[in-house]
């Protein structure tokens, strides 16, 4: 599985998401455009700051 974080989420955020992602043994991927842009890319009419992929 893969953990997508937005480059505008908030960095303690996102150091305990890649914190909990590591003791998971989970990639992290960090996504170059901001949580709207990658809600739009999931085809969501909201704002996505991280998502996870179970089953590529």
């Amino acid at each position: 599985s893969q953990v997508i974080i937005a480059n505008n989420t908030p960095p303690l955020r996102k150091s305990e998401i890649e914190y909990y992602a590591m003791l998971a043994k989970t990639g992290v991927h960090h996504y170059n455009g901001n949580n709207i842009e990658l809600g739009t890319a999931c085809g969501k009419l909201f704002r996505v700051c991280t998502l996870s992929i179970t089953d590529p």
